[in-house]
């Protein structure tokens, strides 16, 4: 799994920290039982030969790990998904640099789909469930995308209702069922699975929903990239920085904290206007201008989220408490004093014993070697 460290100390470090935590507990179990894991760059191992023979990387692809998996799989090589850490690396520096990276996996999922549409949708060596997880596993991005579609149709639409009520009605129910759909999925099962999968608390799951829910926009920004533009310039996510190493400030300017969630905060104002504009010209007892008005409020979550995450972003660390001196033993205690001593010639016993021993030969070829964790 891509594991990180050195989040604990920051609020925001640790939402993304579980976001991710999530896919790795829950996605990836349910793949790697169809062979159809999604490989990431983060602590992957491909046989040389395989690299060669395929084709290597794919410098065209935003996601050239992924892209290289799915290649292999179509030549009938297998992948397989351990779930067991061994390698931390670091959370995004900022709520700007997280959205960065998961627009970037956005656009370079949708360059793989242009790509390999015909393998995934025609004849090809690719099984059943290995179609399905690709072309499921971009569902939830293509909801984000459908999400913006939405929004910006329901705000045209109320200006539409407002200016020209005699052409224009309230279609509450042409737009409220995929509104459902999208608040259920990031409201109530992505939650779910969490409360059984992820071993984190309920802030832990809170805060993980927030923040994936205020990755919609810049989702839905790398989806349409994606699919009209396909080519992309590959932005590296700012991690371990030099603003990194240093506590936040807590004394964070308005400037500072709107810059990176300036268009969702435009969309948010957006609908805020449109649900008070509403709510001023309907009608006492308008049944459908109040269930309007709710799916505005529903549409405005997930710009709420990201104003949320990039405060939370730029909230200080918690500085770390010094641990007190142990206290001091009185020397008058006879037990104590025993307890050292032998404590001494205990450790002094081993240490005397690898001194003499003979220096261990190399292991031999095909035997098993220690693992040891890697920190990145």
């Amino acid at each position: 799994p891509q594991a990180h460290r050195d989040w604990g100390a920051q609020v925001f470090r640790k939402m993304m920290n579980w976001e991710y935590d999530g896919f790795f507990r829950i996605g990836m179990h349910h793949r790697n039982e169809r062979d159809a894991i999604i490989q990431h760059g983060t602590m992957t191992l491909i046989r040389a030969s395989a690299l060669r023979t395929h084709g290597g990387w794919s410098e065209w692809c935003m996601c050239e790990d992924t892209e290289l998996g799915l290649r292999l799989m179509q030549q009938n090589l297998r992948t397989v998904y351990v779930d067991q850490v061994m390698g931390e690396g670091l959370t995004p520096d900022s709520f700007a640099a997280f959205k960065k990276q998961r627009q970037r996996w956005a656009q370079g999922g949708m360059q793989i789909a242009r790509a390999h549409w015909r393998a995934l949708w025609g004849r090809s060596t690719l099984t059943l469930g290995q179609r399905y997880h690709f072309l499921a596993g971009w569902l939830p991005w293509i909801g984000d995308t459908l999400h913006l579609v939405f929004v910006v149709a329901a705000l045209g639409w109320t200006v539409g209702v407002l200016a020209l009520p005699q052409w224009f009605s309230l279609p509450v129910a042409l737009l409220m069922l995929p509104l459902g759909v999208f608040c259920a999925a990031k409201l109530v099962i992505g939650p779910l699975l969490y409360w059984r999968r992820v071993p984190c608390s309920i802030g832990g799951i809170a805060g993980a929903a927030i923040a994936g829910m205020a990755l919609s926009h810049a989702i839905a920004r790398g989806v349409l990239a994606g699919l009209v533009r396909g080519a992309g310039v590959f932005q590296i996510t700012e991690k371990g920085g030099a603003a990194a190493q240093q506590l936040p400030r807590s004394d964070a300017g308005l400037a500072r904290i709107i810059a990176p969630v300036r268009e969702e905060l435009l969309l948010l104002t957006a609908l805020a206007a449109a649900i008070a504009a509403i709510g001023i010209t309907r009608n006492s007892g308008h049944v459908e201008s109040a269930l309007w008005m709710l799916m505005l409020g529903l549409q405005s979550l997930p710009y709420v989220a990201a104003l949320m995450c990039a405060v939370a972003s730029a909230l200080p660390a918690q500085r770390a408490v010094p641990a007190a001196a142990p206290a001091a033993v009185p020397a008058a205690v006879p037990a104590v004093a025993t307890a050292a001593a032998l404590a001494t010639a205990v450790a002094a016993a081993p240490a005397a014993s690898r001194a003499a021993a003979p220096t261990p030969s190399a292991p031999l070829a095909g035997q098993p070697q220690p693992q040891s964790s890697l920190r990145l």
